[in-house]
């Protein structure tokens, strides 16, 4: 059967079957499925796709930059994220960089001037005293000289000693 290539004016180019539509669906019990209006022409739809005089190539690719924009916003929170904690690692390294070499600037220092005052001879007596037979009367003076720089009693650092040598 051949097909009108002329548009037909409204709903009332099938009047039967608009009506039919609705009186169908409710016997079935599908009555709250059928829409309230009896449908659009494609005349009257708003959309390219429906019209075969329109090229709708124009419509798709708005669609498609919209749905990139969408996209594209979803995905640039947890990018900027990710760059924000990017950033943070990279000035952390920098300072703890900065920090490290200055540390390591202080040491070779600090080794300079050991060897010219006798090649750090007393830190190893120091450590000697610290870690040989001597140790308790080595941490027990230290104590008492603390408590009387604090103004207490210096028998004070003798007990504290005591107690942590026992806690030990």
């Amino acid at each position: 059967m051949p097909q009108r290539i002329t548009e037909m004016a409204g709903a009332q180019f099938a009047p039967h079957a608009t009506t039919a539509l609705g009186i169908a669906s409710e016997q079935r019990g599908l009555g709250g499925m059928v829409p309230p209006n009896q449908g659009l022409t494609n005349q009257d739809d708003t959309g390219a796709y429906s019209k075969s005089f329109v090229n709708a190539q124009g419509q798709r690719q708005m669609e498609l930059e919209m749905q990139n924009v969408r996209q594209n916003t979803m995905s640039a929170a947890p990018q900027a994220a990710a760059n924000a904690m990017g950033q943070v690692r990279k000035q952390t390294t920098e300072m703890s960089s900065a920090a490290s070499t200055e540390q390591q600037f202080m040491n070779s220092y600090m080794a300079d001037i050991l060897e010219q005052q006798g090649g750090g001879q007393h830190l190893m007596a120091l450590n000697s005293r610290m870690t040989g037979p001597e140790q308790d009367q080595f941490a027990t003076n230290i104590a008492t000289s603390r408590k009387q720089f604090e103004g207490q009693a210096p028998e004070l650092g003798q007990i504290e000693t005591e107690a942590n040598r026992y806690m030990a």
